[in-house]
């Protein structure tokens, strides 16, 4: 105990000494020529309005139209164009080529999606008027082919367009209003939409999609349109659910504090949440030379006439050049900032498109009337300092936790001394240890994250541990205190048959192998965002930390992790959140006033819809799975026989279920001042965040002083390696317990031990393997991820203790069979309906108990 103290001491006061410095977080957007447009020497100096996008990798550029001769202040005549020129990326830099391909007929000023195969083109005019044919450009081989696959519908005018999944959002005009249409790729037809609730937006609009951390999102970017009362210019962001058919108004494009029009700009989706809007022009010029112009047509005096033409002459030639700065949009908080600045006018009337992680910006407008042939870059990077004294308390974390292990392992000789800690921990220990394995990465990541996006519709999720315990303690206890066994599924053979309690220890080794990896790669990410270390490495360097000091010491090495992890989570927890809310403009009544104003602290949504988190759901999936982790999770139960006796094991459950409630408050309360603090600080956001489970940590590596930093960040590695570390003994456990021994006749204890290490360290290690391959995945939410894997793995599990402890007629092939369909409904759940991954612990726990008795009519009794 003193050793464990001291390590405690040791990881606080590094903490406490702290240099209280921010980190601060500075991003960098840096504009680059990287190439120009094989243009023909023929006065043509670029395009604007092409159709762009990416096709097998290359960046297609489609039509566009030039004044290559006389500009428009001369009365020059706008030149339009079929050409299709292809740009390559490589390690050289990018190189173009005209292609031999064309368009065809000329066009340009329609507007262009890309599902990765082919380019859809829609609309666009040209000499002759407008356009109503839907083209698509793709490859076949390594020639390039246009076809026809589609009319627009009559009468309508697109303006902008963007892809979801299949189908192609299409805004215009129809009949002087607004028009929205669904076009599918697959089947070519097409479907009205409700229509965006403003003035006519019919050019210079862009239309992007992002998630706005509750859902995928649309957004309709500034514009301008003419109706009856005349031109008008947008300063509007419209945002559309495609979901719900449902637009709503967010904050307008603000500039230099203002309300700002703006038209023509170059917009992308970026990272988790941003949207990345380039240029473009506010339009001030534009009124000025269109009134100038209606003056010229109306005025019947010839000296007045040539001195308007004199006056439009000149707002031509002294047009400094479009916008040159680089503005970004958040969706989650509905803020706007201007991330960066380059040295010359941006391109507007053209398309930018996301190559990577770098923007491609392809010709285009860069002042009224004048072409740029240049093929423009634009990187964003964020750069953070986290210093050595942050390092330095890391790194004492993860010696300290080495240590405990070496203290252990002079002591972890017996498998009951490795498996059980020879039943002597305390139960306040064993409740802890309880406390911080439930207590994950997962928890302290996306539990904030989700409160940071959405709101605390899951706050009832983590209270079902208030009902879960009672029952637990009176129902499940006495039966694995009684059998005193090492592998809780032990109980199944007894109960029903050994094949019952070899399926279940392997589907339980398969969830394990899963859960090791997302709890393992969700620090390591942390890590990588703070620190900058590529994440793989990250990966190997916790999982070889945990590795080492959970197979030295066995359980009670564990157990002790647990506690010194807890202290340091909840601690840095507390720590991040009063930091949080002093950091805000106002305190804790502006976070309250805020956080109510946008709805954030919803939690009793009684409405009946299952595919969200609202009450219903949030309570029977918090209960479902709950039960399934106290009931059926060896990585818990086996803390239940490493106390004394039963009444210490229910002391500590009542100890962990008491623990959970002020930490969910936390954790929630942390995910609300999260988004409050940015909100007032949208500049300290990450434009390129990738996940925004990454907020936290990125929070902590921004906003909180060196030295606390580390603190936070070896919080992080505490809830996943308390995590992990008790998944790899208990997997172990299983392993040794259910199949070693069973297998091998007269087992030594030495041989079992032998083997209990060895199996450890292959569960490790294929954790981390798989942690590696999930690292190239990009997952959206790793908290919906781990439910589902939760739900079809465990819900089964969960199922047969149930049909164990609460009933005597169901068998082992009755139970086999509910335990088959669990995983049957579960699989159709996800394949053919969009019920909430929530409630998929719930539906597999309630389909295997009721399958399974209404099959026991059919087979009869059981043991």
């Amino acid at each position: 105990m003193k050793f464990i103290q001291g390590k405690v001491s040791a990881v606080l006061a590094a903490g406490l000494l702290a240099v209280a410095l921010p980190l601060g977080a500075a991003t960098d957007c840096r504009v680059e020529k990287i190439g120009s447009m094989p243009l023909p020497p023929s006065g043509h100096t670029g395009t604007a309005g092409a159709f762009v996008g990416a096709v097998d990798n290359r960046l297609i550029v489609a039509g566009g139209s030039d004044f290559p001769g006389l500009k428009p202040w001369q009365d020059g005549e706008k030149v339009y164009y079929d050409d299709i020129y292809v740009l390559t990326g490589g390690e050289s830099g990018w190189e173009s080529e005209k292609s031999g391909t064309k368009l065809p007929v000329p066009l340009a000023g329609g507007c262009a999606v890309s599902d990765g195969k082919a380019l859809y083109c829609f609309g666009g005019s040209n000499a002759n008027g407008t356009n109503n044919v839907v083209y698509t450009v793709r490859y076949s081989g390594n020639t390039l082919q246009v076809d026809s696959v589609s009319v627009l519908p009559d009468g309508f005018i697109p303006a902008s367009a963007v892809l979801y999944k299949t189908v192609v959002y299409v805004h215009g005009t129809m009949g002087g209003s607004n028009a929205l249409f669904r076009y599918s790729i697959s089947s070519g037809k097409w479907h009205t939409a409700a229509p965006c609730p403003d003035r006519p937006l019919s050019e210079g609009c862009p239309f992007v999609y992002q998630h706005n951390g509750r859902e995928d999102a649309f957004y309709l970017i500034g514009g301008r349109g003419r109706d009856g009362e005349g031109l008008y210019l947008s300063s509007s962001v419209w945002e559309y659910l495609p979901v719900h058919d449902r637009w709503s108004r967010r904050t307008d494009i603000m500039i230099d504090g203002k309300e700002t029009p703006l038209m023509y700009s170059c917009a992308v989706p970026y990272g988790s949440a941003h949207i990345v809007v380039i240029g473009g022009d506010d339009g001030a010029g534009f009124l000025f030379r269109d009134s100038l112009s209606r003056q010229i047509a109306a005025c019947g005096d010839t000296a007045v006439r040539d001195s308007l033409k004199s006056e439009l002459t000149d707002a031509f030639v002294s047009h400094q050049g479009f916008c040159n700065r680089i503005f970004a949009y958040h969706t989650i908080t509905d803020t706007w900032i201007q991330a960066g600045e380059a040295g010359f006018p941006l391109p507007a009337v053209t398309t930018a498109v996301l190559m990577g992680d770098d923007i491609i910006i392809p010709s285009g407008e860069i002042r009224p009337g004048v072409r740029s042939g240049d093929i423009l870059e634009l990187s964003i990077t964020d750069e953070v300092r986290f210093g050595w004294i942050n390092y330095a308390v890391i790194i004492l974390y993860l010696l300290g936790m080495m240590g405990v292990g070496f203290y252990f392992s002079r002591k972890a000789k017996t498998t009951d001394q490795f498996f059980k800690g020879g039943s002597k921990i305390p139960w306040w220990a064993a409740g802890i240890s309880i406390f911080a394995t439930a207590l994950s990465a997962i928890t302290f990541l996306s539990i904030p994250a989700k409160a940071y996006m959405a709101d605390w519709g899951m706050f009832i999720f983590n209270m079902g541990i208030l009902i879960i315990v009672p029952i637990v303690i009176h129902f499940y206890l006495p039966f694995f205190r009684k059998l005193n066994v090492a592998s809780a599924y032990e109980y199944l053979e007894q109960r029903f048959s050994a094949p019952v309690r070899y399926l279940a220890s392997l589907f339980f080794c398969l969830f394990m192998f899963a859960r090791v990896a997302i709890v393992l790669f969700l620090p390591s990410l942390a890590l990588n965002a703070v620190t900058g270390l590529d994440v793989y490495l990250c990966i190997l360097l916790m999982g070889i930390v945990t590795l080492a000091y959970c197979t030295m010491g066995g359980i009670e090495a564990v157990i002790w992790g647990d506690v010194i992890q807890g202290i340091i989570l909840v601690g840095g927890a507390i720590i991040s959140l009063v930091w949080l809310f002093s950091g805000v403009d106002g305190g804790l009544g502006t976070v309250m006033e805020v956080a109510i104003d946008e709805h954030k602290f919803n939690i009793l949504d009684f409405s009946f819809d299952w595919t969200k988190p609202v009450f219903w759901v949030t309570l029977l999936g918090g209960i479902a799975n709950q039960l399934l982790t106290y009931t059926s999770d060896q990585s818990v139960v086996q803390r239940y026989i490493t106390v004394k006796d039963t009444a210490g094991t229910k002391k500590g459950l009542w100890l962990n279920g008491i623990l959970s409630v002020p930490i969910a408050l936390i954790f929630f309360s942390i995910g609300t001042g999260l988004f409050v603090f940015f909100r007032q600080n949208p500049e300290m956001l990450n434009i390129g965040m990738s996940n925004t489970d990454s907020i936290f940590p990125h929070y902590i590596m921004c906003g909180l002083p060196v030295g606390i930093a580390g603190l936070l960040i070896a919080a992080i590695f505490a809830a996943a390696m308390s995590t992990l570390s008790a998944n790899i003994n208990s997997t172990s456990t299983v392993m040794t317990e259910d199949f070693y021994a069973k297998l091998k006749k007269n087992a030594t204890d030495k041989g079992k031990m032998r083997f209990a290490r060895w199996t450890g360290i292959a569960i490790g290690t294929f954790g981390i393997v798989m942690a590696v391959l999930l690292a190239t995945f990009d997952i959206a939410s790793l908290w919906d991820q781990f439910n589902f894997f939760l739900g079809l793995l465990t819900s089964g599990l969960g199922g047969l203790f149930m049909m164990g402890i609460f009933t005597k007629r169901i068998g082992t092939r009755s139970a086999l069979t509910g335990f088959a369909c669990s995983i049957v409904v579960l699989l159709l759940c996800n394949g053919y309906s969009h019920v909430s991954v929530v409630l998929y612990g719930f539906i597999g726990l309630v389909s295997c108990f009721v399958t399974g008795w209404l099959s026991s009519f059919l087979y009869g009794y059981g043991k």
